[in-house]
């Protein structure tokens, strides 16, 4: 049976009561891993760098106020619009806190 043994490994998230719990295992024994013959390794998979993780966070951060501040201003414009509507209809004589129901 071909085995594979892992020093360091990254954090890894559990399932179970509290999902927020990780496990850092110092070391890793996995069994009935597929063997690479001819020098050929298993690729390893490429993490970000806590630069990289920052620098996403940032950007996502930077959307996400763009995001809002276009919401803040399509607020602004119809409380404009309503306000607009209700001087009109003051205009009119109509009280546009006491409009008719329909």
């Amino acid at each position: 049976m071909d085995w594979f043994f892992g020093v360091d490994m990254a954090a890894y998230h559990l399932t179970g009561d509290n999902p927020k719990v990780t496990v850092v295992p110092d070391t890793f024994l996995g069994l009935g891993v597929e063997r690479k013959k001819g020098g050929k390794s298993h690729d390893s998979q490429a993490y970000p760098t806590s630069d990289e993780m920052i620098e996403a966070t940032q950007s996502q951060l930077m959307a996400e106020r763009q995001k809002l501040k276009a919401a803040s201003h399509r607020a602004d414009a119809e409380r404009q619009k309503a306000e607009q509507m209700a001087d009109y209809l003051r205009s009119l004589g109509v009280d546009p806190d006491n409009l008719p129901k329909s």
